[in-house]
């Protein structure tokens, strides 16, 4: 449908240099009036817009009003998907390695303690660590939630939770962009047990 933008301040101060005003309308589900198609003026507009500027001018204003927004607010933490598609975690090649080498990375060095009852179910038991990744490499915030399937292991948990957590502090992750500029960012690593 649409996309909700943080820059849109900043998208406003750029098109109101070309004369371009933005705004908005309440819409409803009701049928337009005969002769009219439904969001006819959005599709008006944005034809009228290209027609002047060419076909990519709202999509290249809005690089640079996200950018204008990343530098404006040094501070904000941005959601893990509002970011640029890089991998944050070394070693990956891509950014679809990050979602899988440090669960197995993870999984290397995790030892399990004795008496751990393994996965028996089609179930499984997981840590899952969440942080804010700062601009300069710094991890805040950690969260960390285990579960178990099996209730003999939950006398674990605090064993689950400190090794996960070491593990997540002891990496060297790469911090994120928005277009192309460094920001603080939420991360999610999630660890299924054996």
């Amino acid at each position: 449908m649409t996309e909700i933008y943080r820059s849109n301040k900043e998208m406003g101060q750029i098109l109101s240099k070309y004369k371009i005003e933005i705004d908005s309308a309440m819409t409803s589900c009701i049928a337009p009036p005969k002769g009219f198609t439904r969001n006819c003026y959005i599709s008006i507009m944005r034809n009228e817009i290209e027609k002047r500027h060419g076909k990519k001018f709202i999509d290249s204003i809005r690089v640079l009003a996200e950018k204008m927004y990343a530098e404006n607010h040094p501070n904000v933490i941005f959601d893990f998907e509002e970011c640029d598609t890089i991998s944050r975690y070394p070693g990956t090649k891509n950014y679809r390695d990050f979602f899988h080498k440090p669960d197995m990375d993870f999984s290397k060095v995790f030892k399990y303690p004795i008496g751990y009852k393994y996965k028996t179910g089609k179930y499984f038991s997981s840590t899952d660590v969440s942080f804010v990744l700062m601009k300069n490499g710094e991890i805040k915030n950690i969260q960390t939630d285990v579960t178990f399937q099996n209730p003999e292991n939950l006398k674990f948990e605090n064993y689950f939770r400190k090794k996960a957590e070491e593990f997540v502090k002891n990496i060297k992750w790469i911090p994120a962009t928005k277009k192309g500029i460094g920001v603080n960012s939420k991360v999610n690593f999630i660890y299924f047990h054996k």
